[in-house]
């Protein structure tokens, strides 16, 4: 009986070119997902009920989904005019600024707002939740 060997197969080489472009496809994309803004706490009280009666009225300041804010028929738009709008509107008051975010606003909108009505002039600056607005 003859057995018949054929030569070893030469080992083939693992090609590094496909490991190149998945390691780039990676950066590129942790590169561009990431973003490079500075984090900062804002200290804002949350509202809560008195139990006795407060002698000034806070100023109510709604804000809406998209950023809008309004004091009665007064509406500020968002971006970089807020500030000189919002110093108009208030005007030098003193009082407490309420500002009540509508339940569906983002969280965006509602820190701009209060940059916003901090840069304006707003002495006590009070966020209040969806609960506290609807009363």
């Amino acid at each position: 009986m003859l057995l018949r060997l054929d030569p070893p197969c030469p080992r083939s080489r693992i090609s590094l070119t496909a490991l190149i472009d998945v390691v780039f496809i990676l950066l590129l994309f942790f590169m561009l997902t990431t973003q490079f803004t500075r984090w900062r706490s804002l200290d804002v009280p949350m509202a809560q009920e008195a139990a006795e009666p407060v002698d000034e009225q806070p100023l109510r300041i709604g804000l809406d989904a998209a950023g809008w804010l309004s004091l009665g028929e007064a509406r500020i738009a968002p971006g970089s005019a807020c500030v000189a709008e919002a110093s108009a509107v208030l005007a030098g008051a003193s009082v407490p600024v309420l500002l009540r975010p509508q339940a569906d606003a983002r969280v965006q909108p509602i820190m701009d707002a209060l940059d916003c009505l901090r840069a304006a002039g707003a002495a006590e600056l009070v966020l209040a939740d969806a609960a506290a607005a609807e009363h």
